[in-house]
């Protein structure tokens, strides 16, 4: 293993998808001890023609390795993420809002709408955008919202909330003109 705090360590790093130094060297790295004791019994200097035929075979079998454990890291990343997925179940046909990367403090984080053409999967659709869309999108629906019309928001504002009135308080009326002059003591 490396140690940071002393310079002329290496540093062989086992990661959760692949082993580092094997992959980028072709063998495990050699440490100071190597080169200070030499080679371990039973190894034997090789020539170039059986070193490149060995060093092949054993890239070939550490990219399959890696592609394997890719795949299961893939999955595992995946199940996570969607056990964590909740939100709205949309039907082709709806409109949506994308979420998109926003590349400024006060950029737009939302573009559309987009229509659903289709449910891809219990988590994925494939979108259009209504206008100037050149082709499909295949989107994870934690990127999506509904979309609502402007006329469809108010006319719900409309039905749910009535205008207000004001009324004074009685105790305030000898302090306010009002129109007709009844109350108060203001005089027009």
């Amino acid at each position: 293993l490396g140690c940071p705090s002393q310079p002329g360590t290496p540093r062989v790093l086992v990661q959760r998808t692949s082993h580092h130094c094997r992959i980028r060297f072709g063998r495990e790295l050699r440490l100071p001890v190597d080169v200070v004791y030499g080679l371990p019994q039973g190894m034997q200097a090789q020539t170039t023609g059986v070193y490149v035929k060995r060093l092949r075979q054993e890239l070939e079998q550490v990219f399959d390795t890696v592609q394997a454990k890719a795949k299961l890291e893939q999955r595992r990343q995946k199940s996570w993420r969607d056990k964590k997925a909740h939100g709205h179940a949309y039907e082709s046909g709806d409109k949506v809002w994308l979420q998109v990367p926003v590349k400024t403090k006060l950029g737009a984080q939302w573009e559309g709408p987009y229509l659903v053409q289709k449910k891809l999967d219990w988590n994925t659709y494939r979108l259009r955008k209504i206008r100037g869309g050149k082709e499909p999108v295949v989107v994870h629906f934690n990127r999506l919202k509904p979309y609502h019309d402007r006329q469809q928001i108010a006319e719900a504002w409309e039905v749910r909330r009535k205008r207000r009135t004001r009324r004074r308080p009685a105790w305030l009326r000898d302090f306010i003109c009002t129109r007709d002059g009844e109350h108060g003591t203001c005089s027009a």
